[in-house]
């Protein structure tokens, strides 16, 4: 019997069912607007209702629109109305963001701090 069960053990493990294997699903992220690419999807966009669309957000992002869940406009931030006060009334409403611009002082690649006489040093290069 010893022989037997061997066997029926290794043709178990050779002709059994396989365990499915986890397939993590990654969704496509970049055809998705963010502040970061939409003007190279607006370069690459064919359809003009689209491109309209995508031209729509970035003017919306310049102005710093305040937008709800849903991805309705609530309002403009303004000198009396901060977009601050329009989030605090509006739960779970952000701000769409214009990209920041990379660099800092002159002569630093990430900014850094002041320096007493560095702006004469930089104009003697």
């Amino acid at each position: 019997m010893g022989k037997i069960s061997t066997a029926i053990d290794i043709a178990k493990k050779m002709f059994g069912k396989k365990k499915p294997k986890k397939v993590e699903f990654k969704s496509d992220t970049s055809k998705v607007p963010t502040s970061k690419n939409i003007s190279s999807l607006i370069s690459k966009e064919g359809d003009p209702f689209v491109r309209n669309k995508l031209q729509s957000i970035k003017e919306s992002a310049a102005r710093g629109d305040v937008i709800s869940k849903g991805g309705n406009v609530i309002a403009t931030p303004t000198k009396e109305r901060t977009a601050k006060i329009i989030m605090d009334r509006h739960p779970g409403s952000y701000q769409r963001a214009v990209p920041k611009a990379k660099g800092g002082r002159m002569g630093y690649s990430v900014g850094g701090r002041a320096i007493k006489g560095v702006s004469k040093i930089l104009m003697k290069k």
